[in-house]
């Protein structure tokens, strides 16, 4: 029988456990499959959401940059080189130009010769030149170089103010570098600012900043009249180097562009030798290596004149300002490369994949713009909220097959624990009938067969067979009042009863087997104690369980005490024993139906796990309450208190 209860049990533990755990390793299986997938369909979505915006970003590139090529297309750049230089350089962030006018020849940067202003002869400045120079007639020699201005000679100027200076008439000499505002005139005004500065008259004299303004308004000045490119580099820098560490210097704006401007400047006119504006197809943009710089050149023609616009990377990233403009969202960034894999522009984060990617647009050179979040764990993010979800509904279900796994097993466990304990007290059941009825019927089958010796042996004999009587009758009230118990339809008749009574009855109900099992029984009980309000059989039956029990669990010597007293408002009875004693363990469970100390047929107590479980609910009834104070080998006490009357 204990094989088949295990082998059974075995196999509940098995089913469950298959019932918990194959669902849990499929669901687990399941939520990896869709963490691996749910990545790849999110890059999916984000890769189709963004790719038509990334389409209408390139259209809008690339009509934008036709919108600003068109500007160009109302104005004769030939009539204002300058003023197309300041806009590309300063306001577009472009490199340089170079202007061919409709029948193909070169019109900016301007190739012109310095000397071409000089009208006046060697003969005709010949005597100024020796009265400053041989005669050191310095006044005289400025009167000379006056009477030539006339002329507009650009050294006739700067003879009248080279000796004004060494004269030290300052003033005359501003008047005579400010009489002409033509750009011809800037080298005069730069003569000038060389010999204040050399004086040491540079940042003293109140006129000085009249000076370098205008000076600064004849280089790459707007407009028809213009200085030609080598001489107007060569101005421009040496006043940039003529104000270089003094306070005229502090115009960081205005020598951050004549920078800018010398350098466009320069650059075109370095590739105004190298480039063929017909190896150019109009309106897109190529790569051209112009020395050691990689640059980019995209030609434009207009109606009176062909240009060839000359930009770096920057000036790449401006004409592909469409892109920042339909893309200008702050969790949303972009970087653009060449064909060779570099970096053109953009944000940087080479290092974050790109959500899409897509050639650059007709019209610009060859390479890719990638997108990509700002945030770089925006689209481990937005994956991981997803799987979170997933994964959180996993772990619910997951919690959810434990949980009633747990249940599932708690019951199944209760199940097998019950069924255990019913197959005891059926075995006990059994043992408890058939030991009391096999010993009267031995007895009567004996007195009805007279094999007796005298009437004292028979009567021997009927007073055993009243004692299994009265055992088999306790038997059957305790199976009876279980039975009650259960079903909670043990009505009570509660009347004043006196304390001292029940003992006396519970006494004398089991005397009988006390003697016969030799039982010392110590009786303290308080005298005059008051009435309470009880069943007193319930209670009598409560009585005789606990001395049944104190009698059964203990050793050869037998020392039983009864105790009756008071307790502030309670009474209290109590039953000490010197018996086997409880562990704390088997406190906590001594109440519950059908738990026996000594669960085994074997047992050399009787009885079948119900006397303690009816003794608390007759004692809960009553709204009293029990304690039991034991140690393991050193007997128990129980304690019954019951409410006094008012």
């Amino acid at each position: 029988m204990g094989l088949v209860n295990r082998r059974s049990q075995f196999q509940w533990i098995v089913l469950l456990s298959a019932a918990i755990v194959l669902p849990t390793v499929s669901l687990l299986w399941f939520m990896s499959r869709v963490v691996i997938n749910e990545r790849l369909v999110i890059r999916q979505k984000l890769g189709a959401l963004y790719e038509g915006e990334l389409k209408e970003a390139s259209a809008k590139a690339k009509h934008q940059l036709h919108v600003q090529l068109d500007a160009l297309n109302s104005t004769d750049w030939l009539k204002d080189p300058n003023g197309l230089l300041r806009r590309l350089v300063l306001e577009e962030q472009l490199q340089g130009v170079l202007i061919w006018s409709s029948d193909g020849s070169p019109a900016f940067p301007s190739a012109g010769d310095p000397s071409a202003s000089n009208v006046l002869s060697e003969e005709q400045l010949n005597a100024a030149w020796q009265l400053e120079f041989v005669e050191q007639n310095i006044e005289a020699a400025a009167e000379q170089y006056a009477q030539l201005t006339t002329s507009g000679d650009p050294r006739a100027a700067a003879g009248q103010i080279r000796c004004l200076a060494k004269l030290e008439r300052w003033d005359a000499a501003f008047s005579a570098a400010m009489a002409n505002s033509a750009p011809s005139s800037a080298s005069s005004r730069l003569l000038l600012l060389t010999q204040l500065k050399e004086a040491g008259r540079l940042e003293a004299h109140p006129l000085t900043t009249s000076l370098v303004e205008q000076l600064a308004a004849d280089l790459f000045k707007p407009g028809a009249e213009f200085l030609p490119s080598a001489q107007n580099l060569l101005i421009a820098r040496r006043f940039l180097e003529t104000l270089q560490g003094t306070e005229l210097d502090a115009n960081d704006d205005l020598s951050a562009s004549l920078k800018q401007l010398i350098a466009a400047e320069s650059l075109s006119l370095t590739a105004r030798d190298v480039v063929s504006v017909s190896d150019y197809p109009v309106d897109q943009i190529r790569r051209i290596n112009i020395g050691a710089e990689r640059l980019y050149a995209v030609r434009h023609s207009t109606p009176l004149n062909e240009m060839l616009i000359l930009m770096d990377d920057e000036g790449l990233m401006s004409a592909l300002s469409g892109y920042r403009d339909a893309l200008n969202n702050e969790e949303l960034q972009f970087r653009i490369f060449d064909a060779q894999g570099r970096l053109i522009g953009g944000s940087a984060g080479e290092d974050i994949d790109a959500i899409v990617s897509a050639p650059l647009p007709t019209g610009f050179p060859e390479g890719h713009i990638e997108l990509f979040f700002a945030d770089g764990d925006m689209f481990n993010k937005a994956a991981s909220r997803q799987i979170t979800v997933y994964i959180w509904t996993g772990a619910m279900v997951i919690l959810v097959i434990l949980l009633v796994g747990l249940f599932a097993g708690q019951a199944v466990g209760r199940q097998i624990r019950l069924n255990k304990m019913k197959n005891n007290f059926i075995a006990t059941v059994s043992h408890e009938l058939k030991t009391p009825l096999a010993s009267m019927r031995l007895l009567v089958d004996t007195l009805l067969e007279k094999r007796v010796r005298d009437e004292a042996h028979a009567e021997e004999y009927l007073n055993m067979i009243a004692r299994e009587n009265e055992r088999l009758t306790r038997v059957i009230e305790n199976f009876l009042s279980f039975s009650r118990m259960e079903r909670n339809r043990n009505a009570f008749t509660m009347l004043p009863t006196a304390p001292t009574d029940i003992v006396e009855n519970a006494v004398e109900s089991i005397c009988t087997k006390y003697k016969a099992n030799g039982c010392k029984l110590e009786m303290d009980l308080t005298e005059d104690l008051p009435e309470i309000t009880v069943d007193a059989d319930a209670l009598v039956t409560v009585l005789i369980n606990l001395l049944d029990n104190a009698c059964k669990y203990t050793g050869a010597d037998k020392q039983i005490r009864l105790s009756l007293t008071v307790d502030n408002e309670e009474i209290c009875f109590a039953v000490a024993d010197n018996g086997i004693g409880l562990t704390r363990r088997q406190i906590h469970k001594i109440f519950n139906h059908f738990y026996q100390v000594d669960s085994s047929l074997a047992r050399s107590s009787e009885g079948c796990g119900l006397g303690l479980s009816i003794v608390q609910f007759i004692v809960n009834a009553h709204k009293g309450r029990i304690d039991v104070e034991s140690r393991p080998g050193e007997g128990c006490t129980f304690s019954v208190y019951l409410p006094r009357n008012d």
